[in-house]
């Protein structure tokens, strides 16, 4: 059980590093970087990291979740119902909910608002500065949307230090 217990914390820490560390990377370079660039090549850049963050972000989260569920249950403290409301039970299911959260506003706000964006050929068919007022406002809001989830995952990092001391 302990060989299980420590593949498990290995596995969910990696995922953890690639979901914190790819979202980080996008929200501090990726994103101000392709922002920056001419509008003609703003968008293909753009489309290309998109499609390959949103699989290696989703997926890594998916993971953390999973093996965060076996870590508390499997092989953690959490072997019955009852345990479920011990300050590490509901530490535990607030670390669940609150990753449950994160993964949702990556897919459902962050990665929607950046696809919606990307698709809007009006936005992207005409050099006017209009338009071009119109790309950086929406930069804007996909980056900020964006630093939202490393808020949350402050958050998680608090729950995370709330767990390892048993609290």
């Amino acid at each position: 059980m302990l060989v299980a217990a420590i593949i498990l914390r290995w596995c969910h820490i990696i995922c953890a590093i690639a979901w914190f560390g790819g979202s980080l990377y996008r929200v501090m370079v990726l994103l101000p970087s392709v922002a920056r660039q001419p509008g003609t090549s703003q968008r293909a850049l753009a489309r290309q990291f998109h499609e390959q963050q949103e699989t290696l972000l989703i997926t890594a989260a998916l993971l953390v979740i999973l093996f965060g569920i076996l870590l508390g249950t499997v092989v953690g403290p959490l072997q019955t119902a009852d345990m479920l409301f011990t300050w590490y039970g509901l530490t535990w299911i607030g670390a669940l909910v609150l990753a449950g959260l994160l993964l949702t506003w990556e897919g459902f706000v962050v990665g929607r608002a950046q696809e919606r964006f990307l698709s809007d050929d009006t936005v992207w068919q005409t050099t006017s500065a209009r338009y071009a007022r119109q790309r950086i406002k929406s930069w804007r809001r996909i980056i900020t949307l964006a630093w939202g989830e490393m808020v949350g995952f402050g958050l998680i990092l608090l729950f995370m230090v709330l767990l390892h001391y048993g609290l």
